[in-house]
């Protein structure tokens, strides 16, 4: 990108894309903030509320059910308007949203604060969904295609920042304060970056073509990307990739600590080194394959990566099955870190090489795609595993895990 960037008029320096960078990654991080804080302080929901075991798995459920449903909409909107009216749109709809949830939550009987959080956390999750594909958009404008697979690996690790400091916070401030602040403080992060978008975000004039992959894309509508096989199929690639994640991500507290018999707090330490892992791995492959120009390369390497890091999980599981040891299990524990490690670097990649196929006018609803796919798959993983628990063993999880890995690396 030159030195100078001219929009509606007025120049900017290069250096202005910094900001469009800062504001959309920590957009994403206060809204994940939300989704990671509100079951992080589920006890507490529980027991000031009186809500049944149940109801509350549901509530932890329906901010990504929102997200599901609202993305593809979203996305289209996005590119037909821009990314930044739907940035603070959604921004400040979601502020709106928390401190009204915040504010009924108060005056209406007790009996009736679920139905309250499940309205609630379900337009939470409707209005957030937007600043996926909007944030998205703006920073593939913003940098060249040599940069992309970078700067998407930022905006990629704010999503473990905002699930890490939800997870933190949401609990420390209802246990002191009261569960409806974190809602207030969590409007305050959301209002706060609206405003920081209407000042750096500025959607640049794409003119009469843009350069995309070095050949000129025509001027085509949104839609388009609905009619081509290749964006559905790593679309579908990104959805199931994401199942060993959460299946990894959901299930490894209860994995080691009734199978393998690992103290709780040592669980954490591991589930905290994966996901700090996570935002070093996606901005660092995102930098590495900007530079090599290889991202279905990259893309492919990590499945077959993972796949042999699942494998290997699940043969240690089998065997710990037969003959436990302390050496097995904590054979496992060192699986598990190095399967995590690998199945979570390349969301950012993935994200840039579908957005940059779907080219300049689909970018927000090519991507909003791929996320309807990550949330869907997002609560069909922790249902299905399960029953597939009951029919076989943690063995057959793992192994289950392993043939998804195989099977998108000829999707990818």
């Amino acid at each position: 990108m030159s030195d100078k960037i001219f929009i509606n008029d007025r120049v900017r320096s290069s250096g202005h894309k910094w900001k469009v960078l800062f504001t959309c990654a920590l957009a994403n991080t206060c809204f994940t903030f939300v989704i990671g804080g509100v079951p992080a302080a589920a006890l507490l929901l529980r027991d000031d509320y009186q809500i049944s075991t149940p109801v509350l798995g549901m509530l932890m459920g329906i901010v990504g059910i929102g997200i599901a449903f609202g993305e593809v909409p979203w996305g289209m909107l996005t590119d037909r308007l821009g990314d930044r009216p739907i940035l603070i749109t959604g921004l400040t709809t979601t502020a709106f949203v928390l401190i009204l949830t915040a504010i009924i939550i108060n005056v209406v009987p007790i009996v009736y604060a679920p139905v309250t959080l499940f309205i609630g956390l379900l337009i939470i999750g409707l209005s957030g969904g937007s600043l996926n594909g909007s944030s998205g958009r703006a920073i593939m404008q913003w940098f060249d295609k040599d940069e992309r697979g970078f700067a998407m690996g930022v905006r990629q690790t704010a999503v473990p920042l905002g699930y890490a400091l939800g997870a933190v916070f949401f609990p420390l401030v209802s246990y002191k304060m009261g569960f409806v602040w974190s809602l207030y403080i969590s409007a305050l992060f959301c209002i706060l970056f609206a405003f920081l978008t209407y000042l750096w975000v500025v959607d640049i004039d794409q003119g009469k073509s843009t350069e995309t992959n070095g050949t000129a894309q025509k001027t085509e509508s949104a839609t388009h990307v609905f009619k081509q096989f290749a964006i559905w199929r790593i679309v579908v690639a990104i959805g199931l990739l994401c199942a060993p994640q959460f299946a990894l991500m959901t299930f490894t507290m209860l994995f080691l600590h009734d199978f393998a018999h690992i103290n709780i707090e040592y669980i954490s330490a591991i589930l905290f080194f994966i996901q700090i892992s996570a935002g070093f791995t996606r901005i660092s492959g995102g930098y590495y394959t900007d530079k090599k120009n290889n991202r279905a390369g990259f893309l492919k390497a990590v499945t077959i990566l993972s796949a042999i890091a699942f494998f290997v999980l699940t043969l240690l599981t089998f065997f710990y099955g037969e003959t436990p040891s302390t050496h097995l299990s904590w054979a496992l524990v060192a699986a598990v870190l190095v399967a995590g490690v690998f199945i979570l670097s390349w969301q950012g990649v993935g994200m840039t090489e579908l957005a940059t196929m779907a080219g300049p006018k689909s970018v927000a609803t090519a991507m909003a795609m791929a996320n309807t796919a990550t949330f869907f798959i997002l609560f069909a993983t922790p249902t299905i595993i399960p029953w597939i628990l009951n029919a076989t063993s943690w063995t057959g999880v793992w192994g289950v895990m392993t043939l998804v890995c195989v099977g998108m690396f000829f999707l990818f």
